[in-house]
């Protein structure tokens, strides 16, 4: 964590949120979980990201297939973000965080990972939103130069997570 997010952690009484976590105090981070939803949700955010570098690590499990999430909720944009981050801050320890591509999109989906989140599922869309065919060629230049949109996509995803620290696991959905 950087000086900056510490700073901001400590100023806004969030840090305790780590120490009720480390010690596995759960029942009293429950009971201080009114005084939490109301912080600022670009430091609930830092708090989330947080957690999860210290439970999960810099991993990022990526699903074919849609799953439920943890969170289930009907919000959008920073509704939803705060959600995510309060998901994994009230989570058990280690807790997996989905993300269901197919119902945020994946710019959300994106960001949410850098708010808790662990984990993406869903099928990857094309450009028009439309799930990729298995055989759809994608890519620029000739199109005998052209690859499997998928793998296209997968490549793509791996190198934004790695441009934000993280490492892309493509899996098979369980």
């Amino acid at each position: 964590m950087s000086a900056l997010v510490h700073h901001a952690l400590e100023a806004a009484g969030l840090l305790r949120v780590l120490e009720l976590r480390d010690q596995a105090r759960f029942s009293d981070l429950v009971a201080i979980r009114d005084e939490v939803e109301k912080a600022d949700w670009i430091l609930l955010g830092a708090l989330a990201d947080t957690i999860r570098l210290r439970e999960v690590g810099d991993r990022v499990r990526v699903a074919a297939a849609s799953k439920k999430s943890a969170h289930e909720s009907d919000e959008r944009g920073l509704a939803f973000l705060r959600e995510v981050s309060l998901a994994r801050i009230f989570s058990e320890r280690s807790a997996t965080i989905a993300v269901d591509l197919e119902r945020v999109g994946i710019e959300l989906a994106e960001v949410a990972l850098s708010f808790g989140a662990n984990e993406l599922c869903g099928a990857m869309r094309n450009k028009r939103g439309l799930a990729i065919a298995e055989e759809e060629l994608g890519g620029v230049g000739k199109r005998s130069k052209r690859l499997l949109l998928a793998s296209v996509k997968k490549r793509e995803l791996a190198d934004v997570l790695a441009a934000s620290g993280k490492v892309a696991e493509f899996v098979e959905a369980s």
